[in-house]
């Protein structure tokens, strides 16, 4: 991690022990052991819990990409399907619609009462 030989860690302890003396040096590293290990146990928390909301990311992931191929593969058939059948049976003739002449209320007989009487009731 730190890439520190064993050699070096040697010197380290020495040094330690001869600035600090003897009972100090115990206790330091004792302190020091403590502190390396609940790191160790913080990295491996941090570690198992990002492994496991990633895993379970990455399987939604992959569920919506099956789920994607699957709607892919559902059109693609649906197309062939389509461009295989046959079209003339869609191309049926359409009746012609006859067109009905709308009269002018006015110009017909029902349509000259109505109109008069609106005049006559003014």
């Amino acid at each position: 991690m730190f890439d520190i030989s064993l050699s070096e860690l040697f010197v380290i302890a020495v040094v330690a022990l001869v600035v600090l003396g003897p009972e100090k040096a115990t206790n330091v590293a004792r302190q020091a052991g403590k502190l390396l290990g609940k790191l160790k146990q913080y990295a491996n928390k941090m570690k198992q819990d990002f492994d496991l909301h990633i895993g379970e990311t990455i399987e939604h992931i992959k569920h919506d990409v099956e789920q994607v191929k699957d709607w892919g593969h559902d059109l693609t058939s649906n197309i062939f399907h389509i461009e295989n059948q046959d079209i003339s049976k869609f191309n049926t003739p359409t009746k012609k619609i006859k067109k009905r002449r709308v009269k002018n209320p006015s110009s017909s007989k029902i349509g000259k009462k109505r109109l008069r009487g609106k005049n006559t009731k003014k």
